[in-house]
């Protein structure tokens, strides 16, 4: 409501949180063979930047879905209208981003090559990468995080999307080895990825600024 937002930007005045995103609910699923589920998504994820527009957020966080019931390739164009359809329902300045997936199966956006062309299909200056660091781990797109595999990894991020778009990382561990294609978060420095891993990431300047 208006009163609930007012409150919010009031507290967040005092707070000093400088920069404020939303995750959408799981259960979207852009890439969904099913009609009734993609447009569902639609809606859900519209309401979502609706929320963070309303409250000035800088972005909703989102996962960019699987090829359930349909060929991948009708599910990359599925995502992509479905984007557009979003951008398009909700205007304004907040971001619209996608998060690399842990892989297996008919999930999309492991690679990122796929989530590069996504993103360059959408074509939108409010669509950025939320890279999760145990679902590079798990989808084995990073699957050691030594010095050498981390400068290629976003070597290869600079190459396909450009750095400037990646908008926000989520720093996690994970409970499951590299290439598992498993979502398992663990806390940092206590799980596969391991302390020294995220030594290496840090020292990433490109991406510590």
């Amino acid at each position: 409501t208006t009163e609930e937002v007012k409150k919010y930007e009031e507290a967040r005045t005092r707070s000093k949180v400088q920069a404020v995103y939303l995750h959408a609910a799981y259960l979207i699923n852009l890439g969904a063979g099913s009609s009734v589920t993609y447009q569902k998504s639609i809606t859900c994820l519209a309401a979502h930047l609706a929320i963070a527009d309303a409250i000035s957020a800088n972005g909703v966080v989102f996962h960019i879905g699987a090829a359930t019931g349909c060929l991948r390739s009708d599910s990359l164009k599925k995502i992509v209208a479905g984007m557009k359809e979003v951008l398009q329902r909700v205007p304004g300045k907040t971001r619209l981003i996608m998060e690399n997936g842990s892989g297996g199966g008919s999930k999309i956006g492991a690679e990122l090559s796929e989530i590069a062309a996504i993103f360059h299909a959408v074509d939108s200056r409010r669509v950025k990468i939320c890279i999760d660091t145990a679902h590079s781990f798990g989808a084995g797109t990073l699957p050691e995080f030594s010095p050498e595999k981390v400068r290629a990894y976003f070597d290869e991020f600079e190459k396909l999307i450009g750095l400037e778009h990646l908008e926000v990382m989520h720093i996690n561990d994970s409970k499951v080895p590299a290439g598992s294609f498993k979502d398992r978060h663990e806390n940092i420095g206590e799980g596969e990825i391991g302390h020294n891993g995220f030594v290496a990431l840090a020292a990433e300047k490109r991406i510590s600024k």
